[in-house]
């Protein structure tokens, strides 16, 4: 019963739509009419500056860190994968937001955060690089997200349970961002 709880409690966490509440505080504005309609980092850094993009950072990254760490709580260290997937879930399909949603990244981001904080980091510089030399969010994220899950393969492979986890994230983040992919193949993606 803890594990389905956790769950429910981590998808909970993970559908709190964190662009959408910056986007109608700060700015009176719904983030999901503006740029690509995603309601994610990139298109609130892009369409209403670094300041809205980072606490919306913030927002998503903690969702990811408290949905871990419900199952961690609640489960032990096995509850962690099983709540970490339902927080992504949650900000990918968010009950709030009519199961529509981000790519995961942030969320995923602050799940790193709890299992690997120095790996976190890591990936966090990976990110920023590749924007500051591509000026793709996108890119950066595909990046960052890739270091991960090769580093985790290659330093984690006897630890099954996460190895299994983020290749899931890794990948359905990756799944999320075809478009975004598309868009870099053919040269039509939005810079920052």
């Amino acid at each position: 019963m803890n594990y389905v709880i956790s769950i429910l409690l981590a998808y909970l966490l993970g559908s709190i739509p964190t662009s959408l509440i910056v986007s109608k505080f700060l700015h009176k504005d719904d983030i999901r009419q503006h740029g690509s309609g995603n309601p994610g980092v990139s298109n609130m850094t892009r369409t209403f500056g670094l300041g809205s993009g980072a606490l919306t950072l913030l927002g998503d990254a903690g969702k990811g860190v408290l949905g871990t760490l419900v199952g961690l709580w609640m489960c032990g260290p096995s509850g962690i994968y099983y709540s970490a997937i339902a927080a992504v879930f949650g900000h990918n399909w968010s009950i709030f937001l009519g199961f529509k949603g981000g790519k995961g990244v942030a969320t995923s981001f602050g799940i790193v955060l709890v299992l690997n904080p120095v790996l976190a980091v890591i990936c966090l510089a990976v990110f920023v690089v590749t924007v500051l030399i591509s000026r793709y969010f996108s890119l950066g994220s595909i990046i960052a997200l890739l270091t991960y899950w090769v580093v985790t393969l290659c330093t984690s492979i006897s630890n099954v349970p996460l190895v299994l986890t983020i290749t899931f994230l890794v990948w359905l983040s990756i799944f999320k961002h075809r478009s975004n992919i598309k868009r870099l193949l053919n040269g039509t993606e939005n810079k920052l």
